[in-house]
């Protein structure tokens, strides 16, 4: 019996990540920033593949890159999403109004892109 139930709570976590719509979100703190501020970039996806951010080129990238997952429960329909992240901090050596994104997921022969 135990057998079972421990099949059919995998089959079902198996089930429900590959049923997920696509997620791919990029985010910059702070909004604005002077010249040498530290500035962070995160994406965020439900996605498992190689994240690739378009940065400009003024922008130096730091020391500081964080990449994880994390597995998230929504207890009133019993679904369990996974999201993979990478993080890193640079920042821009001249002054102007810059672009950073979007930022891509490649997975396979499939590109998913950030807002």
């Amino acid at each position: 019996m135990k057998y079972l139930v421990v099949h059919s709570i995998f089959f079902f976590v198996a089930f429900s990540s590959v049923a997920q719509k696509p997620l791919v979100q990029l985010t910059v703190e702070p909004k604005t920033a002077n010249v040498g501020d530290v500035i962070t970039i995160s994406v965020k996806s439900n996605i498992h593949g190689d994240i690739e951010v378009d940065l400009p080129q003024s922008f130096t990238q730091g020391y500081d890159i964080m990449n994880g997952m994390e597995q998230e429960t929504d207890y009133n329909t019993g679904r369990t999403v996974t999201y993979y992240f990478y993080s890193h901090t640079g920042t821009i050596d001249k002054e102007g109004t810059f672009t950073i994104g979007p930022a891509y997921v490649k997975k396979g022969n499939k590109v998913y892109r950030s807002n």
